[in-house]
């Protein structure tokens, strides 16, 4: 199991906040952002935390003694997909479990409010389609037996595992192709979703490796060993390097307008979601 039913149960009260119009023909329950006269009036439902207090109809709660909200005809389903990343590289197993823990949170943030969740990986299509909070505890399941083996670079590969006309795509990953690769790749998402987002994770080590002196190293993707000797000044230049390859990959994105977060897996998932995610404005 990938989440414990008590973030399970956090993750029911938490909502995407997307500026994109949904997408689908079903109705959902994801409020939408647009309040006023000029929306059309479709039915009520059920107040849960996080809705909007303004939106109770208090006419309705003197009659029943029940919270109800207003929902109008522009709250169509939204469609999230999200496509994770295989490659070798993200082989850490402490990576890898935080991964796949970010599929399961985003999956059951959107299958808790009956709108649609989907996600890819690349050389299995897409495994998982489903509406509704029933569904959570497979999606927990399956995600768990994914594992890390595509002998083949994300960014190159990537586009093949994209579904069409989604409201959010988010693409989880470590990051790590070079930027070339990665301007290449965005070429390709927005026919997926307007509203696209970048996950990327990494870990404290990768960005500040702590080891020093004469060390043998296992390459992830290759299981290669090599011997080495860490200096201080080695260590420093690494760093450097590597959050340099994170600036320009952020620089890119604000380019080709896609939201970026960069997550490490020491915040835990818990953080992630209801503080990194929540500060910027991607759920609520």
């Amino acid at each position: 199991m990938m989440l414990t039913q008590d973030i399970i149960a956090r993750l029911q009260h938490v909502r995407f906040v997307t500026p994109s119009k949904k997408r689908g023909q079903h109705k959902g329950s994801h409020v939408s952002l647009q309040y006023g006269s000029s929306l059309d009036f479709s039915d009520f439902r059920t107040y849960t935390p996080g809705d909007d207090v303004r939106q109770i109809d208090w006419h309705v709660y003197g009659r029943t003694q029940k919270h109800y909200i207003k929902r109008f005809l522009d709250e169509q389903e939204l469609r999230i997909h999200v496509v994770l990343d295989t490659s070798l590289s993200m082989r850490d197993e402490a990576k890898w479990l935080f991964a796949r823990q970010l599929v399961v949170a985003l999956g059951c943030i959107t299958l808790s409010h009956d709108d649609h969740f989907s996600y890819s990986y690349v050389g299995q299509g897409i495994p998982f389609r489903a509406k509704g909070s029933r569904f959570r505890h497979r999606l927990n399941e399956q995600v768990a037996q994914v594992v890390a083996q595509s002998n083949e670079p994300f960014t190159t590969t990537a586009h093949k595992a994209l579904p069409k006309d989604r409201t959010v795509l988010f693409i989880i990953t470590d990051g790590l192709e070079a930027i070339s690769q990665w301007e290449q790749f965005f070429q390709h998402v927005h026919r997926s979703a307007k509203d696209i987002r970048l996950l990327v994770i990494g870990t404290d080590d990768e960005q500040q490796p702590k080891l020093r002196g004469d060390v043998a190293l296992r390459d992830i993707e290759t299981n290669e060993h090599v011997q080495v000797s860490l200096t201080d000044e080695q260590a420093r230049s690494y760093t450097a390097r590597y959050n340099a390859h994170r600036e320009q990959l952020s620089e890119l994105c604000r380019r080709h307008q896609i939201g970026s977060l960069f997550l490490t897996v020491e915040q835990g998932i818990t953080q992630a979601i209801f503080q990194t995610m929540r500060q910027a404005r991607w759920v609520m």
